[in-house]
């Protein structure tokens, strides 16, 4: 057994898994770049960069890099160079996989005065389930299927899934039955095409409710930015039904003093903009900065950039910071350093040894 271990790590530090791995490497990145054309960002990086392929091909060329590293380098002072440019290899493909693994992304929008604590997911949904104006269920769109039947520990609400979307296409109801509860009552659901970016895809579902009144319970419709939720009465609390976007709170909230924008000399183009924000402590401790574009904000393993505004008719104006929540943003930066000082370190040392032998 010992011997059959040594043999694998022998060959997982060996040049000849790279030669093997990196041509399909190579074909998926490929692959994955040029479908973005047809299939979107979203799509692309969950068929092909997000896939259970890619990421074991990361790993295995992690952990074949960590077993050159650990089991095959030669320990000289002449080849410190070449150590340090493996172990910047070993720190960029160890954030990579981090990143894929844990990084999220998300926005938030916050108008001027105002302060925001949660961020909004660019592609995660989510049913909620509000009792007294708390959050007590959440019910991420991956489990909203269609012959689902949902229920909930301390709630007497049923709920069945009856049809869900990803991209709904709203058409008008053509017959109404005597269950028909809301807004299902003049429309209906069906699937539409993807939508190549995948935050412009309206998810939605329809629903059979049951738990609250005679009068309440029912079918009904919910869909993203629909304008009012569902309201129940169950057991004498106030129970409202929201689908949207999925939200995450940040471990400390914004608060927007100033938007303000660049124009282009006699038009009414933006140049540039930028926010004034307050960054604000659950404790009450609070400070100014200033976000940018090409000057985000780095803050407890959150990256909030600059992304676009809006400006409504009465002339209120807020701001949209694209929020970026990974907590390995540094490996990239610490394994390039690495690798270029362990470049030219070696490259100083071979100069000084051939100068040696002249």
């Amino acid at each position: 057994m010992q011997a059959l271990a040594k043999r694998i790590i022998v060959w997982l530090g060996s040049p000849a898994l790279v030669f093997y791995v990196m041509p399909v490497y190579m074909a998926v990145i490929i692959a994955g770049t040029v479908a973005q054309k047809e299939l979107g960002l979203y799509r692309s990086l969950q068929l092909f960069f997000a896939s259970p392929v890619f990421l074991s091909l990361t790993a295995l060329l992690t952990f074949g890099v960590f077993c050159r590293f650990l089991f095959h380098s030669e320990w000289k002072r002449e080849k410190a160079g070449i150590h340090l440019a493996h172990l910047g290899v070993l720190i960029l493909l160890v954030g990579g996989l981090m990143t894929a693994l844990v990084a999220r992304e998300g926005y938030i929008t916050i108008p001027e005065g105002e302060t925001k604590l949660f961020v909004s997911d660019y592609h995660q949904r989510e049913l909620l389930i509000v009792r007294d104006g708390d959050v007590f269920a959440r019910v991420p769109h991956q489990k909203i299927k269609r012959g689902q039947a949902l229920s909930f520990d301390g709630l007497p609400l049923r709920i069945e899934v009856l049809n869900n979307c990803r991209n709904c296409e709203i058409s008008e109801r053509q017959n109404v039955a005597d269950n028909m509860r809301g807004m299902s009552r003049f429309m209906a659901l069906g699937d539409g095409p993807l939508e190549k970016d995948e935050e412009r895809n309206l998810y939605g579902a329809t629903l059979m409710l049951s738990g609250g009144t005679t009068e309440q319970d029912g079918m009904y419709v919910v869909f993203e930015a629909m304008p009012n939720p569902i309201e129940m009465d169950i057991d004498g609390h106030k129970v409202e039904i929201i689908y949207g976007k999925a939200q995450r709170a940040l471990p400390f909230a914004i608060r927007l003093d100033d938007f303000a924008e660049d124009l282009y000399e006699g038009t009414s183009k933006a140049r540039a903009f930028h926010s004034d924000i307050a960054v604000v402590e659950p404790e009450g401790v609070e400070w100014p900065v200033r976000i940018a574009m090409n000057q985000p904000l780095r803050y407890k393993g959150y990256t909030l950039f600059q992304s676009s505004f809006i400006r409504a008719e009465n002339g209120e104006e807020a701001t949209v910071l694209a929020v970026v929540e990974n907590q390995g943003w540094l490996a990239p930066y610490i394994g390039t350093i690495l690798m270029a000082i362990g470049l030219l370190w070696h490259a100083v040392l071979v100069m000084i040894k051939r100068g040696r032998s002249i």
